[in-house]
């Protein structure tokens, strides 16, 4: 993704403290990567592009260490973070397995086209919708699936209506760089309220470069932080190739391009556009879906994130687990409006069994990762 921004004039950063070819050597090369954009969002100097393998310099590079130092794939202090976003921190990791937070509730759509949309629910359309209905926000920083090129990774989008958050519903599984839509957002005076959804990777980065001088100046206008449960499911452009070609029953080589929505209760509708021009429709089962993306390798950043819900959001979804008081503020409009309502006893069971499940799993996995790269002496990320 091109970086076509123009590069500001004035107000250059701090004092020198690296060079992105830095940041490439410790981070990029070493597999600690989790190419959610920040690092092109936030250098002052527009050189940085966002690719599949990671961010690449496309201009000349001024060594101001911003990259650096927003970066989270070395590692992010969370007990320092938590402790300035809720005033207090859970030492050495332990504790929910959710993060610190206000509130859990067991909620879903109260309208059944945004229900049906949904993986789990519509929870997050719903709140979108509600929000932007109210003024609360304007627009929404979202995730769509890939439209050329290479279909691990996903389309940032800009949405300004309820027809476009309808359209972009349900998670995609795919490496997104949402965080690059910052500057744009910043840039758009028609644009001051946006809610950004994204995983935990762009939530630690995004808090990261909140707290720094320079990469603050593009994050102004995100008025809410709302992180989607992550079990680690993405996957490198091979594998994600191998297990589409699989489910649609096509050379995993000749696919061009991708798009799921769900179609009903179970199941979900993949178009796999050919690179021949054709077109291939395929129905699949929620939980076939699920069991292969989850049963297949992860990228070793992955496989080092101990953080399934975005513990420094505002408000988290699944369930959902409302940490601050902007969370609140958007669960109490939307069970105000009527956009929210009391999920089924079957949703909550397996909504609980599913965070307890996954969130134990991924730390699990994490710390076994982080383990066996230590004995080969290979970098890992630090968690405070």
């Amino acid at each position: 993704m091109k970086n076509d921004l123009p590069s500001p004039t004035k107000d250059l950063p701090r004092e020198k403290g690296g060079r992105f070819e830095d940041l490439k050597r410790s981070v990029v090369d070493q597999d600690l990567c989790s190419r959610c954009g920040a690092c092109v969002a936030a250098c002052p100097v527009r050189v940085l592009e966002f690719s599949p393998s990671g961010p690449k310099l496309s201009g000349e590079c001024i060594g101001c260490g911003t990259c650096i130092h927003i970066c989270h794939g070395p590692g992010i202090d969370m007990s320092s973070f938590e402790k300035g976003l809720f005033g207090r921190s859970r030492k050495g990791g332990r504790g929910r397995p959710l993060g610190l937070y206000q509130k859990k509730m067991y909620l879903s759509a109260s309208d059944r086209s945004v229900f049906r949309r949904g993986y789990f629910g519509g929870r997050v359309s719903a709140v979108l919708i509600s929000a932007l209905k109210r003024g609360d926000i304007d627009c929404a920083l979202l995730t769509d699936w890939g439209d050329k090129g290479d279909i691990s990774v996903g389309k940032a989008r800009i949405v300004r209506t309820e027809e476009g958050i309808l359209s972009h519903a349900s998670t995609k599984y795919v490496f997104s760089p949402v965080l690059t839509l910052l500057p744009y957002l910043e840039m758009d005076p028609d644009l001051n309220r946006a809610a950004l959804v994204g995983l935990p990777c762009h939530i630690q980065a995004f808090r990261k470069m909140r707290s720094d001088p320079v990469a603050s100046k593009v994050t102004s206008k995100v008025k809410y932080l709302i992180s989607l449960n992550c079990g680690s499911s993405l996957m490198e452009e091979g594998d994600w190739r191998d297990l589409l070609g699989r489910l649609m029953e096509v050379p995993s080589d000749g696919i061009g391009s991708v798009n799921a929505r769900k179609t009903s209760g179970s199941t979900l509708r993949f178009v796999v556009g050919l690179k021949d021009g054709h077109e291939v429709e395929r129905t699949v089962h929620i939980g076939r879906y699920f069991k292969e993306i989850t049963s297949r390798p992860r990228p070793s950043r992955c496989d080092m994130c101990p953080d399934y819900s975005g513990e420094l959001s505002d408000l988290t979804f699944g369930a959902p687990v409302i940490r601050t008081r902007q969370g609140m503020e958007l669960i109490d409009g939307a069970m105000k409006d009527g956009s929210l309502r009391k999920a089924s006893i079957k949703m909550q069971l397996s909504q609980r069994s599913m965070d307890i499940v996954v969130s134990r799993k991924k730390r699990c996995k994490c710390l076994r990762t982080i383990s066996r790269r230590r004995r080969r002496k290979e970098p890992c990320p630090v968690y405070g």
